[in-house]
Formats: structure tokens, sequence, C-alpha cells
């Protein structure tokens, strides 16, 4: 157990990397301005994702959301599923789910 009581990202680096190019399509989309910053963490990395856009009557709006894992990448990628998850716009989908989906999605290329 880590000391800050978050156990580390189970995305593989292969499935991260997927998750990172679906956040950017859906942030250029959507116009989207997404910040992100990583720092050092126990297990890796901890990125904070924080997103802005204006809304209809022109106010700007701002999300944001973390991630946790152990390259850069990974954690991004964690903390892009918390903020898609929180917007409505991505379903939860488990890790484990998404490792044998990529599998059978390789196993037929």
């Amino acid at each position: 157990s880590l000391s800050s009581g978050i156990s580390p990202s189970r995305l593989s680096r292969k499935d991260a990397g997927e998750v990172n190019k679906e956040h950017q399509l859906i942030t250029q989309r959507l116009q989207i301005e997404p910040v992100w910053s990583e720092v050092a963490h126990d297990a890796g990395y901890r990125a904070l994702l924080e997103w802005k856009w204006k809304n209809l009557a022109g106010r700007t709006n701002a999300m944001t959301a973390s991630g946790i894992g152990g390259s850069k990448a990974v954690a991004r990628a964690e903390a892009a599923i918390k903020m898609l998850h929180q917007t409505g716009l991505q379903a939860a989908i488990d890790p484990q789910h998404r490792a044998e989906a990529t599998a059978i999605k390789e196993a037929l290329l």
C-alpha cells in the first residue's frame, strides 16, 4: 500500500497511449484547452489535468482531475479517464476490460 492510499494504475503503456489519443481528439473536437502538470509521486508520477472552456453565455468554466501512474503517460491517462467520466463523455471502463479489448483488436489485425 502506498503512503497516499492510492493504488498504482493497472493501465498498460499501450492502453494509456490509446486513452491519451482519445482524450486529445475529444478536447480538440470540443474546443477545450487542457492544461497538464506532473509531479513525482511514490508510485511514479501524479498528473493534474485542468479543462477550461466557455459556456454558451461566454463564461469560463473549469474542471480538474488527477491520476497516478508509473510513467507520465500512464498518470495522464488515468487523469484523462477520470475527467471523461466526470463530464459524462465516456463510460467507466475497467482497466482489465480495456486490456482484453486491446488484445482482441490486435489478434484481429
